[in-house]
């Protein structure tokens, strides 16, 4: 999954960070130009759209999950 945020601002960004680190379907993460992220999770639909749902209503300044 890459999570794209709506502003490239540091305060976005380590916010959405710290976030993912609480996330226990998130296998591993990787900030791609310090401002979006490309985040693994188990290969389940279920978990794709439940993780994807979870980051879009957290408030996280995110602007699109892909």
């Amino acid at each position: 999954m890459t999570v794209l945020l709506a502003h490239h601002r540091r305060s976005d960004a380590d916010r959405l960070e710290a976030h993912i680190r609480t996330l226990g379907e998130v296998t591993e993460g990787i900030a791609a130009g310090g401002m979006d992220f490309a985040l693994t999770s188990p290969p389940s639909p279920a978990v794709f759209q439940n993780l994807t749902d979870a980051l879009l209503t957290a408030d996280l300044g995110i602007g699109r999950c892909l």
